[in-house]
């Protein structure tokens, strides 16, 4: 750990506690705002709205996301980033989906290529 930085080990750390070294986070409209108001067990429908109220205003909501999202998931309770726990799961699995769909065209691709690679081969030995 460097000079500076502290450890928290909490069960659910809170918002300041969890984005304490990056300063992308002072920018944020929940800085000033009571974990509670984020950091919650399941989607209680009114906590969920009143969060993603606030992470609507954001100018880094986009840079919170995806901070996020390099979190374990087990460790990320509430709304951050303007979505719900369940909403980032769902972003997850999409975006495993279309990374794999990405790998799977690559090597389709490369197996094309390789094919087209013989039959030119073939064609200028004859």
């Amino acid at each position: 750990m460097q000079q500076g930085e502290k450890l928290y080990v909490e069960a659910v750390p809170g918002m300041a506690k969890i984005f304490e070294n990056n300063e992308w986070h002072k920018e944020g409209a929940c800085y000033d705002k009571p974990d509670s108001m984020f950091i919650f067990a399941g989607n209680p429908p009114i906590k969920v709205k009143k969060a993603k109220a606030i992470c609507a205003e954001c100018a880094v909501i986009e840079t919170c996301l995806e901070e996020e999202m390099k979190r374990p998931q087990t460790q990320s309770l509430g709304v951050r980033g303007g979505l719900s726990e369940s909403e980032r799961k769902k972003l997850e699995k999409t975006r495993k989906r279309a990374k794999a769909d990405k790998a799977k065209s690559a090597q389709k691709a490369r197996r094309i290529q390789e094919a087209a690679e013989k039959i030119r081969q073939e064609r200028d030995d004859s």
